[in-house]
């Protein structure tokens, strides 16, 4: 009986540590180090594409990948974790962070994995904060991968 007792615990407590949030301050360790273990210690499929505020202001782990230059957890997260890729935080998608900052290799790299040229929150898609931040390598290559869909 104890077992069985034992067993429920430790099954309830995988359960909620699988579904844990990533806190501000994991979050700034994965980015900080750009590094893939920390990424797999706090991240899972559960928790990848909660918002987390820091600052005052919501972003995506993805968002933050791409805001911060972290481009080995970024590839990472593309890879191995099942992303939504037009999930917004703070009012943008990763790819209009992409857009915003001037991440061309990030930006090709959503296209490809999947999100969405088009998409628009609040009235505005990504070629919107392409040409708002006067990104124009990234207007291009936005306004091509739509002509081709």
């Amino acid at each position: 009986m104890n077992k069985i007792i034992l067993s429920l615990i430790l099954f309830a407590m995988t359960l909620f540590m699988q579904a844990q949030s990533i806190t501000e301050d994991q979050a700034k360790q994965i980015i900080k180090n750009d590094a893939v273990e920390f990424l797999n210690e706090f991240a899972n499929n559960e928790n990848i594409n909660q918002c987390i505020e820091i600052n005052a202001s919501n972003y995506n782990l993805l968002s933050l990948t791409i805001k911060y230059e972290a481009y080995i957890v970024f590839k990472a997260m593309i890879k191995n974790y099942e992303l939504e890729l037009n999930a917004t935080c703070g009012g943008k998608t990763p790819l209009m962070y992409a857009a915003k900052y001037g991440r061309k290799e990030m930006a090709s790299a959503l296209v490809a994995a999947g999100a969405d040229v088009g998409f628009k929150y609040k009235g505005r898609t990504a070629v919107d904060y392409a040409k708002k931040c006067k990104q124009p390598e990234l207007v291009k290559l936005f306004e091509e991968y739509k002509n081709l869909n």
